[in-house]
């Protein structure tokens, strides 16, 4: 792109249309982008941005967007503009600005749309207060972008949270699954939210493990523990989360697949203990006094 002439100005005032302010916002970002300028001139292309920014056409404003989206040295009352802005405009800066900090993203998690929050939820690096913040308002794509994101660093209430949101998603608890760095708790809860829904249980180590139900169902039920920990490996589960499936479906085979459909309660209670006592630091994990005391939290909803 060619720098920004006296020709190029004289053209914006003799035909002030919308591409030509759109190419004279591009030169003018170039010039921003190129570092060369001193302390005067760097203020005076800030204030042109700024002007760009609340232009009444969106093509200049996304290209605006565009242009400085991978630019760390965005005044961020721009690019706090270009965030409020409609998606078409939002979006790459949100995606990407390292103008705009964690705490600024999440205060505009609380308000904006679902498709700018997803774009959040992709950012290279997300930590835990955004991470929480969109797991708090946002949908089940943007929950599950966000937990198949290996850059981002949801706290322990915020997965629970997200569990709690979407009791029922395979979209969601399958990224969560995958995590490594999923805590005891968690890994504990999500044991219990699938406990007597095998169905639900099949269905999503199948997808995990990109295999059919059928044969996924097949290893689930195989004699032994084998078939499930191939099935674990498949689905490339954390070690801790494969050794807590193993025990789970362990103990629903020594119930019996349609007593524990038939007595939810029951079986997570069996599971439980089984877990205190296969997994001697779980309880110190999660600060429990017996099988009672953890029941009553894993079933408790994460406070809001």
């Amino acid at each position: 792109m060619s720098s920004l002439t006296i020709a190029d100005a004289n053209n914006l005032v003799l035909d002030p249309s919308s591409e030509n302010r759109e190419l004279t916002a591009i030169k003018i970002t170039e010039l921003f982008k190129s570092k060369a300028l001193d302390p005067t001139a760097t203020n005076m292309v800030e204030e042109i941005l700024r002007i760009f920014a609340h232009d009444a056409a969106i093509r200049v404003r996304k290209a605006l967007s565009q242009q400085l989206q991978h630019e760390p040295d965005l005044p961020k009352d721009v690019a706090l503009a270009l965030a409020r802005d409609v998606d078409d405009v939002a979006v790459p800066v949100l995606r990407f600005s390292r103008a705009l900090s964690d705490v600024d993203l999440a205060e505009l998690a609380a308000s904006e749309g679902q498709a700018k929050l997803c774009a959040m939820a992709a950012r290279h690096q997300i930590g835990p207060v955004l991470s929480d913040a969109l797991i708090d308002h946002g949908d089940e794509k943007t929950v599950a972008t966000l937990l198949a994101n290996a850059g981002s660093r949801p706290t322990e209430t915020g997965m629970m949270t997200a569990l709690d949101k979407f009791t029922d998603s395979d979209h969601v608890q399958a990224p969560l699954a995958r995590r490594a760095d999923v805590p005891p708790a968690v890994l504990v809860r999500m044991i219990t939210l699938v406990s007597g829904d095998f169905a639900f249980f099949e269905h999503a180590m199948a997808s995990l493990a990109g295999l059919r139900l059928d044969v996924a169902r097949s290893l689930i039920h195989d004699a032994g523990t084998l078939g499930v920990q191939e099935l674990c490996q498949m689905a490339k589960t954390p070690e801790r989360s494969t050794e807590l499936i193993v025990a789970a479906i362990s103990t629903a085979k020594d119930l019996g697949f349609e007593d524990c459909e038939m007595d939810r309660a029951r079986f997570q209670s069996r599971m439980i203990e089984r877990m205190l006592t296969h997994f001697e630091d779980l309880g110190d994990h999660l600060a429990v006094n017996g099988v009672d005391d953890l029941i009553d939290q894993l079933r408790a909803p994460a406070a809001a």
